[in-house]
């Protein structure tokens, strides 16, 4: 399934993973064995608006089939090898992280078909789901001839809070090509809007998508159960010292506006914490979070955290306190309120189709 170039370099590929800059990544040209890479790039499944469907109840530009193993035996052979002990036993080795475990729903994995105008605003991964931590994302592209300035192309950041000044690297989505990367409170990620020239509208930026689980995390690292976390980036005509146009003014008050669902987000976890909760739907199962490890982090295996406690089920969600509105506009007050109600409805709710964590992110 890996191509013999991909399995010849996983010593060298654990020494890149573990001083990549600005947090522990890796890219992979011709991950897959070349015949392999062509299957899936015949057999990728056309856009389906069914499978579309943002949280908003809309159909949206990107769609998610998580059920890959549906779509034909190359994708199956593709879905049975990235479930198997084999893999697993290869991304440990080149993660450092033991015991990884696969999710074998996919859920907010497999096919993602990003139509033009889509775009993903620099955020932070949820970090927990079903009371596994997820550690490791592994994307593979599926898009030939694709230009940089398309856009598309996932950008790694320092700090996602600004995106202006901080140091990044940005990998284009080329075909056969893998982006590795660990999911933790530093792991910012985001790609820019797509917009395709005349002649090129018929394309569409395509990935396959897969995430990786351990049943505890370093006690260093914080394992309270979070949403994703979402900080739009600044226009970088920001650093034009020529007048903005209104087409820059409109695209920095949306930026603001967005921003400012920082603080809702931040409260969201400090009311989790003070309430002890610490996955999704833990508020249903009454669990909280133990104690934290404090040992470091070893290159082979991993200090583990206390077992999460079990204390009396909650009858009903905590209720976040908003501050003050910042803006008299209606729009913004109506996106705040949404966000709050869907914060919780992400927390208690299944996914309403098949691949869909209620507008989870796909990068």
């Amino acid at each position: 399934m890996l191509s013999r170039e991909t399995l010849a370099r996983v010593d060298i590929f654990r020494s890149r993973f573990e001083t990549a800059r600005p947090f522990p990544h890796l890219k992979i040209g011709g991950f897959l064995e070349p015949e392999i890479a062509q299957s899936l790039y015949q057999d990728f499944p056309a856009f389906r608006p069914e499978r579309a469907i943002n949280e908003f109840g809309t159909v949206g530009t990107n769609c998610c089939i998580s059920e890959i193993w549906t779509l034909g035996p190359h994708f199956k052979h593709f879905y049975d090898y990235f479930q198997s002990a084999e893999l697993l036993d290869l991304l440990s080795r080149i993660t450092g992280i033991p015991d990884l475990i696969a999710d074998p729903e996919l859920r907010g994995g497999g096919t993602h078909d990003n139509q033009e105008g889509h775009e993903l605003d620099p955020h932070l991964d949820f970090n927990v789901q079903d009371g596994l931590h997820r550690r490791i994302n592994v994307l593979v592209y599926m898009n030939k001839g694709w230009r940089i300035e398309w856009g598309g192309a996932i950008e790694l950041f320092e700090n996602g809070r600004d995106t202006l000044n901080s140091p990044r690297k940005t990998y284009n989505c080329n075909f056969n090509r893998a982006v590795i990367f660990e999911t933790s409170e530093r792991s910012w990620h985001e790609f820019r809007k797509i917009r395709l020239p005349a002649g090129e509208k018929h394309r569409s930026r395509r990935l396959i998508s897969l995430y990786y689980y351990t049943k505890t995390r370093p006690g260093r690292q914080d394992i309270v159960y979070r949403t994703t976390f979402f900080c739009p980036y600044f226009p970088e005509r920001l650093k034009d010292p020529r007048p903005l146009s209104e087409e820059d003014r409109g695209e920095l008050v949306e930026a603001i506006q967005k921003r400012e669902l920082q603080y809702y987000q931040e409260r969201e976890i400090e009311v989790r914490k003070s309430y002890g909760y610490s996955a999704p739907g833990a508020e249903d199962r009454g669990e909280t979070q133990g104690p934290e490890s404090s040992a470091p982090e070893s290159s082979t295996t991993e200090p583990t955290a206390e077992p999460l406690a079990v204390q009396p089920t909650f009858a009903s969600p905590p209720t976040v306190p908003a501050p003050e509105p910042i803006s008299s506009g209606g729009l913004f007050k109506e996106t705040v309120r949404h966000f709050i109600g869907m914060s919780w409805w992400r927390s208690k709710r299944a996914p309403t189709h098949p691949g869909s964590r209620g507008g989870e992110p796909r990068a």
